[in-house]
């Protein structure tokens, strides 16, 4: 797997991951589906480097025009 971490923010009790999505989806459930597990492995990369927690996970799809929280 290759990516890049779009954005990730630290509030007090944790970081928050954002990564935007192009893909031409019908729902937010379809892209959860497909990036879920890049996710999963961005945050996971981010807790060891920041040593914070990732508090939320979000995508943002400009296909829907809105955010959905993966966690």
């Amino acid at each position: 797997m290759q990516g890049i971490i779009d954005v990730f923010f630290e509030e007090d009790d944790g970081i928050v991951l954002i990564d935007y999505k192009t893909d031409r989806v019908r729902t937010g459930e379809e892209l959860v589906r497909r990036y879920e597990k890049q996710m999963r492995l961005y945050a996971d990369a981010l807790e060891r480097t920041q040593d914070k927690k990732v508090k939320e996970i979000i995508l943002y799809s400009f296909a829907l025009g809105e955010s959905i929280v993966v966690r």
